[in-house]
């Protein structure tokens, strides 16, 4: 047996010191790095009004719908968030959520413009909602394919492009023969119809009604027959729906409708001149433009693609004058332009190649700054340089993955939100904050000191949750299993509100924990020993509440000790028994909503001579 001699300077063997920590402002740090205002562990705590508090309360607002929750229109629209749930579209108005329309669809995604909310079903169906949340379904524009057609089209001029969003379409013919009140008029199709589709004749903006209609053999033509002669003279229209075996016009529906994001852009108008389809994962890279302020024409010759077609776009964000594609590795920019000789032109350049955004519902704009997610290395953001791969994305996240490569993202739905200038992001697991409002991010000369200096948060674990949202400055999350409900984040309660299955409300108390990091006491160099811990503490809930204390020495846990207390505000402090190490740490568990907890005091002394065994 020996003994392990310790200088100790002029600190005498029974000095006892104070180690104080004020503030728990840094956040959470998965690596125990940074000052000792972070923390290593933490789940529903947050930083707020300069102290950690428990998140607030998660309570049931509005009215359980049946189906799961899908997608929501990402604006708030005239005080109310529309979202997609089962087949049918609903609006939520910050207290209860009402039906707007039914049977749209299993799924679909939002597109806003001309001050209406468009949904586009993957029934090949579109529905608008208006400002007063009339929701009804109309019907795509019909282009005019051809014109100045004789009956037999022999001759004729091709006219307006194919829509994508249709397979129905206008001929416009000339009648340029016959007195004009035969009882039958045919017409050649430049495609086969589809018989089980209506096929009408229009005369001066007019649709005409004939008593039967007959197709050809090869449905190439149709005959209409009147009663009496109609007086039909040049022009009229022929409109009906293009076969349903047409392989092209099936894709054009499929590329389309199997899309999830949509979005407005160009112009001069802050809300975009056109709109814009992606992401639909069949059709990799590819995007869809809508003619001049139309979103029910989308012409089949504007479509592209962007790279080489091989990966899915996952977002878009517009920044400043430009709007920024995400793929899995690459990001790309188009820039928006006009000229009479030209007309509009939007120019697409590929900006960063290698780290993309991976995590699809990551992307959000914070102050004209985007930030998104990737899978494997966590958040990132966009800087404000377009040269390629010049520094123009730095990642922001180093304080919740560490050093050691554990990958971001876990299975589950990634969805994220910018509420009260805080960046929320649910990685598929958890639900984590950034309080970029507090400490903003700014490059230095090392980026990686600068990221490690956000305040990053552990909300919560996901659970059930499939969404968030903004609504009238309070923070909502969204449920869903079989049916969808809707959660408040409320201060006013200190207990989660939950349903039951038979319809009742339960209360579940908030569980929240945080650790801190590892503190030498500003003495690495001496083995210490811990007499004593205190904090302060503020109950706002007015019942009794509980914390749970571990302590650690240099990692190991060696003491757990329970406090409870009903007074609203105060100072807890906790003996501790006769142990020696190099470093401390503490987990403070609570049970229950509404309580914060500052200045963390840590009562030590030197340690005597350690044995040890050789």
């Amino acid at each position: 047996m020996a003994y392990n001699s310790v200088s100790t300077g002029s600190i005498s063997s029974v000095s006892k010191y104070l180690y104080k920590v004020e503030k728990l402002s840094g956040g959470y740090t998965f690596d125990d790095n940074g000052d000792d205002s972070f923390v290593t562990e933490m789940s529903n705590i947050c930083f707020d009004g300069g102290i950690l508090k428990t998140r607030d309360a998660l309570c049931c607002v509005g009215t359980k719908v049946e189906g799961e929750y899908k997608s929501k229109f990402p604006e708030e629209y005239y005080g109310n968030i529309i979202f997609h749930a089962g087949t049918s579209l609903y609006r939520f108005d910050g207290e209860n959520i009402h039906t707007m329309c039914e049977n749209v669809g299993e799924e679909g995604f939002f597109l806003r413009m001309n001050a209406k909310v468009y949904f586009y079903s993957s029934d090949k169906k579109i529905f608008e909602t208006d400002k007063d949340f009339n929701c009804k379904e109309i019907e795509p524009y019909y282009p005019i394919i051809i014109q100045n057609a004789d009956k037999w089209l022999s001759s004729y001029e091709t006219f307006e492009p194919f829509n994508m969003l249709t397979k129905r379409v206008r001929c416009h013919y000339n009648l340029v023969s016959g007195t004009g009140y035969e009882t039958t008029q045919s017409f050649d199709l430049p495609y086969p119809a589809d018989t089980s589709q209506p096929c009408c004749i229009i005369k001066d903006g007019q649709r005409l009604k004939p008593m039967q209609q007959d197709y050809s053999s090869d449905n190439m033509h149709v005959a209409f027959y009147f009663k009496d002669g109609p007086g039909l003279k040049s022009p009229i229209e022929v409109e009906y729906t293009i076969d349903a075996s047409n392989e092209t016009m099936n894709e054009y529906l499929s590329k389309i409708y199997g899309s999830k994001i949509a979005f407005c852009y160009g112009g001069t108008t802050k809300d975009g001149s056109r709109a814009f389809i992606t992401g639909n994962p069949e059709y990799p890279s590819m995007y869809f433009r809508s003619e001049l302020k139309n979103p029910l024409y989308f012409p089949d010759n504007t479509q592209e693609t962007l790279g080489d077609g091989s990966e899915n776009v996952n977002g878009a964000e517009k920044r400043y004058e430009k709007m920024y594609f995400f793929t899995d590795k690459h990001i790309y920019s188009m820039s928006y332009s006009f000229s009479e000789e030209n007309g509009p032109v939007f120019t697409v350049n590929s900006i960063n190649t290698g780290v993309g955004c991976s995590m699809s519902g990551s992307v959000n704009a914070l102050d004209n700054t985007i930030v998104f997610g990737d899978k494997t290395d966590g958040i990132y953001i966009l800087q404000s340089t377009d040269i390629f791969d010049e520094l123009n994305i730095l990642p922001i996240s180093q304080n919740l993955k560490g050093d050691t490569g554990v990958p971001f993202a876990k299975e589950g739905k990634c969805f994220s939100c910018d509420f009260d200038r805080k960046y929320f992001i649910c990685n598929g697991k958890s639900i984590y904050m950034w309080d970029y409002g507090r400490v903003p991010f700014y490059s230095g000369a090392e980026y990686r000191t600068s990221q490690k200096k956000l305040p990053w948060f552990k909300i919560c674990e996901a659970g059930d949750f499939s969404d968030m949202f903004a609504l009238a400055g309070k923070l909502y999350f969204v449920g869903s299993k079989e049916k969808t409900e809707i959660f408040e984040c409320s201060a006013e309660d200190f207990c989660d509100t939950v349903f039951s299955e038979d319809g009742s409300t339960t209360e579940k108390n908030i569980i929240s924990y945080f650790t801190t990091k590892k503190y030498d006491f500003g003495n690495s160099y001496l083995r210490k020993k811990l007499l004593k811990f205190s904090f302060d503490y503020e109950n706002k809930s007015g019942r009794e509440r509980s914390f749970n204390l571990s302590f650690f020495a240099d990692g190991k846990l060696f003491y757990n000790t329970t406090v409870k207390t009903d007074k609203s505000e105060g100072k807890l402090t906790v003996k501790i028994p006769s142990y020696c190490a190099n470093r401390y740490s503490v987990k403070l568990e609570m049970d229950g909503g509404g309580i914060c907890v500052e200045n963390l005091v840590f009562l030590w002394q030197k340690a005597e001579r350690v044995k040890f065994y050789d």
